[in-house]
């Protein structure tokens, strides 16, 4: 990597810990939050590749959980925000435009994979239950990322953010 592409990428860990602490909606019952970071993960993926959104969506999101105090999280976020990316990024990095059918797919995909990630990772410590619905709220968060995703995705290809940044 060369340095222009080790600052994006610490930027994108930056926004997405950022996007993911500013605005936090607790879910009392497994003592977790819905947050807009997921959107940046998309983005990270999509402006700058699958790789680069893994590192990105499980560093920034792993960071996060240790700086709101959900330590506990922490292990299982990393794992499970990487793979958001990941499935998010095999159905749309370098098919072009940053929004379009494959990635609006994809962001979809991405946020089911969170879901279904965290619900294993919840029925085992919370319980069946306490996962369930915390799965109802994680999917309320995926639908503010794939929103979030779409609408700076739409800003970014208008004002030509690929060009810009000399990707």
């Amino acid at each position: 990597m060369n340095i222009k592409k080790i600052t994006y990428l610490a930027l994108s860990i930056a926004l997405i810990c950022v996007a993911t602490m500013i605005i936090q909606i607790p879910i009392p019952q497994t003592h977790g939050f819905v947050h807009f970071g997921d959107g940046f993960i998309f983005l990270a993926a999509a402006i700058f590749g699958i790789k680069s959104g893994v590192i990105a969506g499980a560093i920034g999101s792993m960071l996060a959980d240790i700086l709101s105090g959900y330590l506990v999280f922490a292990p299982v976020t990393f794992i499970v925000k990487a793979l958001t990316a990941l499935v998010f990024g095999l159905f749309t990095y370098k098919n072009g435009k940053l929004v379009g059918k494959k990635s609006i797919l994809g962001s979809f995909l991405g946020s089911l994979t969170m879901v279904l990630g965290y619900f294993i990772y919840e029925a085992f410590v919370v319980g069946v239950k306490a996962a369930f619905l915390s799965s109802i709220m994680n999917m309320v968060q995926g639908a503010f990322a794939i929103i979030v995703f779409i609408i700076l995705g739409k800003l970014f290809e208008k004002i030509n953010l690929k060009k810009i940044l000399d990707i």
